[in-house]
């Protein structure tokens, strides 16, 4: 989309849109803190889509029967049955 190289854990300046620099950065939480840690057993849930609660844009995810919301991340498997 911006046509730049990213690197794992690197901040990448991305362009200038009015005015306003904008900068991309590329992170993995496989720490005790983040997915790895968190999920031990199979999530089981349904496909929605929704937008950040944070920033407001579109994402995929599975709600679980909890009523959690997981993020789809790339590199995370799945298996999905239907």
């Amino acid at each position: 989309m911006f046509n730049i190289d990213a690197e794992p854990n690197k901040i990448s300046r991305a362009a200038t849109l009015g005015g306003i620099d904008l900068y991309l950065g590329w992170v993995s939480d496989h720490s005790q803190y983040g997915y790895d840690a968190k999920y031990k057993e199979p999530i089981k849930g349904t496909v929605i889509a929704r937008q950040c609660d944070y920033c407001g844009h579109h994402e995929i995810g599975i709600t679980t029967d909890a009523d959690e919301y997981v993020t789809l991340k790339p590199g995370m498997k799945i298996v999905v049955h239907e």
